[in-house]
């Protein structure tokens, strides 16, 4: 008599309800899955505009701090700083002491590649 339940006025196998119940279960529980991988990446996209701004930020300070660089490195600041008495013992250096390299795609044009060879040849290295 437990085996048998009347469902819309019918006799239902408990088994089948059971199997019914599982799947109504199992269902349920992938709907909750769903829903929470949805409401990660609704979080995920709402975090995007926060950290464009940062980067839009950092991009700027970056730009701001290469021109500050390029100020500080330019030739006329740098005679500037030469008058100053912390870099007097700065002097020029003599044209046998300046080395000038090529890039490495102007020498691999040239079929260069040892830079080494080069250096030994401008006398780079002091004995």
């Amino acid at each position: 008599m437990l085996r048998y339940i009347l469902i819309f006025g019918e006799a239902m196998n408990l088994g089948a309800l059971l199997r019914l119940f599982f799947c109504i279960l199992i269902f349920g529980a992938y709907l909750y899955i769903h829903v929470e991988k949805q409401n990660q990446l609704t979080e995920l996209r709402l975090e995007i505009p926060a950290l464009m701004k940062e980067v839009r930020i950092i991009k700027e300070e970056n730009t701001r701090l290469h021109y500050e660089v390029e100020q500080f490195e330019s030739p006329a600041n740098l005679m500037k700083l030469l008058e100053k008495p912390e870099y007097a013992y700065l002097k020029h250096p003599y044209h046998k002491d300046i080395i000038i390299l090529e890039r490495a795609q102007e020498a691999s044009d040239n079929n260069d590649n040892d830079i080494l060879s080069t250096l030994l040849q401008e006398g780079a290295f002091y004995q």
